[in-house]
């Protein structure tokens, strides 16, 4: 019995828990993966690393603790000093070690709907077995996402802890950036009393800086990646969105961003040495992936000898930070968002990465319960189509692996597949 199994089984148990809520317990995996090498990269265990550090401190009750979506800024939250913790990446990784389904019955048993993002379930259902960290505060952005800030609202509410909510307009211009600035200005105001810290210019440029140089090394990778043949597999490169999500303005993001531009270099001189063969097709992906053990990548980069050498949650989309003038740079930052506002800029921005990447078609991971995502797959389709570009979307979801038709997957990327070969002659 592996110690998922273990947890699995035990998870109920108090001596579980403890372990589970331990600091030291992350410490301990921080220093295991970066000394177990294994065939991973040396980026990946430096990321896992990062995230252990991060639970380990946010379990240790020594430093303010923020429960915080994906695209709130992060960059805020590690100028006030306050940890962040994100419970739909919990949830993400409880899916790997298969605890997932316990934490969606849990759900259920809270009457928390069905037909609702699997991401929040997982989480209403492990905050429910009291297996996270306890908040100080919770924060949510509107952006992209409009289920998160009712599920932050609503866990704020039954923690009686302070909720703060940011606003995001679905137009850009100069009134919707000033809008979004007051608002990040004010939550910072109300971050500074909660942590107890006053976030001076020197704050805002250490933060800046660090993720100013992350944005450069991510920028770095992306041209990387587009070399024939891809340096990366989109498997590998989809773990990254934990830098994007969380770690932007943190110290070793800048230094993991750079040696994943090192391991990319390094793999270029490599397949330029041993003159590796193209792989087949070249796939740009939307939207996330499974978490859960499955085959998916498998077939797609293994049997098939496809190759995702591009996911639009890894882009970098967004100006340099400006430090003088912090609201406003992160508002801009915001609203750049392909993602924000009209469909067509989406569409226009995966056109760019077909496009650059040089890519053969766009395969879209439809996760169940994402109403931002997966409600404007008909016009994406319409669009590619008339640009004559292959796509195809896959029905299933990122947490609950009841609901991942894997033999209709396999069926359908093949197909997918044939055609691509076809159309090649």
């Amino acid at each position: 019995m592996n110690i998922a199994e273990l947890f699995r089984e035990r998870a109920e148990e108090n001596w579980a828990r403890k372990i589970i809520k331990n600091p030291v317990s992350y410490r301990l995996a921080s220093w295991f993966l970066l000394y177990n090498r294994g065939n991973s990269l040396r980026a990946t265990r430096e990321m896992t690393s990062l995230g252990m550090e991060q639970t380990a401190r946010a379990f240790s009750n020594r430093s303010k603790v923020a429960w915080t979506t994906a695209f709130f800024p992060s960059e805020i939250l590690h100028a006030a000093d306050i940890v962040p913790f994100a419970p739909e990446i919990a949830a993400g990784v409880a899916a790997a070690i298969d605890m997932a389904p316990d934490f969606l019955r849990r759900a259920d048993d809270w009457e928390v709907d069905g037909e609702s993002c699997s991401f929040h379930r997982c989480a209403v259902g492990a905050s429910s077995a009291d297996l996270f960290p306890d908040p100080d505060l919770m924060t949510a952005s509107s952006h992209l996402c409009d289920g998160a800030p009712h599920l932050f609202r609503f866990l704020a509410g039954k923690e009686k802890i302070p909720f703060i909510g940011l606003d995001v307009p679905s137009k850009r211009g100069q009134a919707a950036e000033k809008y979004l600035a007051s608002q990040l200005e004010e939550i910072t105001r109300r971050l500074q009393i909660i942590s107890g810290k006053k976030i001076t210019a020197e704050d805002w440029e250490k933060t800046f800086h660090y993720a100013n140089r992350t944005r450069d090394n991510m920028l770095r990778v992306k041209n990387l990646r587009k070399q024939i043949p891809s340096l990366l597999r989109g498997e590998e490169a989809l773990s990254f969105v934990y830098l994007q999500f969380l770690s932007y303005g943190h110290p070793r993001a800048e230094k993991i961003s750079k040696i994943l531009v090192e391991e990319l270099e390094q793999r270029m001189w490599e397949e330029e040495k041993h003159k590796s063969k193209n792989q087949k097709f070249r796939i740009v992906w939307l939207h996330l992936r499974p978490y859960y053990e499955n085959d998916l990548f498998r077939l797609l980069e293994g049997e098939l000898g496809a190759r995702v050498v591009f996911e639009e949650m890894n882009n970098v989309y967004w100006e340099p930070l400006d430090p003088k003038y912090p609201y406003l740079s992160l508002a801009r930052k915001i609203l750049n968002h392909p993602g924000v506002g009209p469909v067509k800029r989406r569409i226009d921005e995966i056109e760019k990465l077909v496009r650059e990447f040089s890519a053969d078609a766009v395969i879209h991971f439809s996760h169940w319960g994402c109403r931002q995502s997966t409600g404007v797959l008909p016009y994406i389709r319409n669009e590619l189509r008339d640009k004559e570009i292959p796509f195809l979307a896959l029905d299933g979801d990122c947490v609950d692996r009841g609901s991942f038709p894997a033999g209709q997957i396999r069926t359908r990327v093949e197909s997918f597949m044939e055609i691509l070969s076809e159309q090649a002659g």
